[in-house]
């Protein structure tokens, strides 16, 4: 009579097998997907102030204004504030939302204000410039340039932009 080795299931060392492999699997994942979302937020990032441009030179267009009438907000000597501060009416971004120009949910995707800081500012191209201004954004994947280098061939030379940690610019004049 033969005797049959029945086997009913894994041996501890096989799960054992599986078990690491599905880790090493969604590590991997992970890591991935932390990246997508860091680039999908600085893209976000990218589109929001192109759409805050965009707002500014169609406020300038129909106020027939230029920025000596845009709000100080509540930045520094230089500046027009935290574009998305969530606090008092004085903010760049109170003032184009209020008017209509902007939706009111156009803000930084975290929204995080502790350093670094992930916010819009606005702030003079040049002293007493009131016909450009420069918007800045802080983005989470490291940029190929400098502010000072994505400005360059622009006239502004405000030697505050690195003070204020941002490391993405886009440059906005009205007429």
């Amino acid at each position: 009579m033969l005797l049959k080795n029945k086997r009913a299931g894994f041996t501890i060392v096989e799960l054992l097998i599986v078990i690491v492999v599905i880790a090493i699997l969604a590590a991997i994942t992970i890591i991935a997907l932390s990246g997508v979302q860091q680039r999908a937020r600085d893209s976000r990032r990218a589109t929001d102030l192109k759409n805050i441009a965009t707002a500014i030179q169609r406020w300038s267009i129909e106020t027939n204004q230029d920025f000596s009438a845009f709000p100080a907000g509540v930045g520094g000597i230089d500046a027009n504030g935290w574009y998305n501060v969530s606090y008092g009416s004085g903010s760049a971004k109170a003032y184009i939302v209020n008017l209509g120009y902007i939706p009111n949910g156009v803000d930084d995707p975290t929204n995080n204000y502790v350093t670094p800081a992930y916010a819009y500012m606005i702030v003079q191209c040049n002293f007493g410039d009131d016909k450009t201004r420069i918007l800045l954004a802080n983005m989470e994947t490291a940029q190929s340039q400098t502010v000072a280098q994505q400005l360059a061939g622009t006239t502004c030379t405000s030697n505050l932009y690195p003070s204020y940690g941002m490391d993405y610019a886009r440059k906005v004049t009205v007429d």
